[in-house]
């Protein structure tokens, strides 16, 4: 949980990851294959130019991510998949963006360190929001 203050107005995004079965977990389903999953978010705060990232946190995993925005309405790429976003999010918007990991070897289940963040930090680098998912192969 992030706490943070200010005497001027600053970006509050709050971000939810989806996952395909709706479990919390990315599944890799094996080594060189994609998993994917899906973050919802919507900015309580001002308008900034936020930079979207990910990170496996201190763990060590055989994995290769990507992220791009995505249409609220189709959940199409409106981008090529990179390794971080940056986008202005205004007050009140609602981005959405994908989340595209490929696995080089075996995940095993481990929800409390095999996860994937998403990272949300604003124009002054201070994070303004995070998410993440657990990761495994199958």
């Amino acid at each position: 949980m992030l706490f943070s203050a200010s005497t001027t107005a600053i970006p509050d995004v709050i971000a939810l990851g989806a996952t395909i079965q709706n479990d919390g977990i990315m599944y890799a389903n094996g080594a060189g294959n994609s998993g994917v999953f899906a973050i919802a978010t919507d900015n309580l705060g001002s308008s900034d130019t936020i930079t979207v990232a990910t990170n496996i946190g201190s763990a060590t995993l055989p994995l290769s991510i990507m992220l791009c925005q995505t249409s609220m309405t189709t959940g199409a790429r409106m981008q090529t998949p990179l390794a971080t976003v940056t986008t202005t999010i205004a007050k009140n918007a609602t981005p959405t963006f994908g989340i595209f990991a490929s696995a080089s070897g075996a995940i095993p289940f481990d929800p409390a360190s095999s996860r994937i963040f998403v990272t949300f930090t604003d124009s002054t680098k201070a994070v303004r929001g995070e998410t993440s998912v657990a990761v495994e192969t199958q």
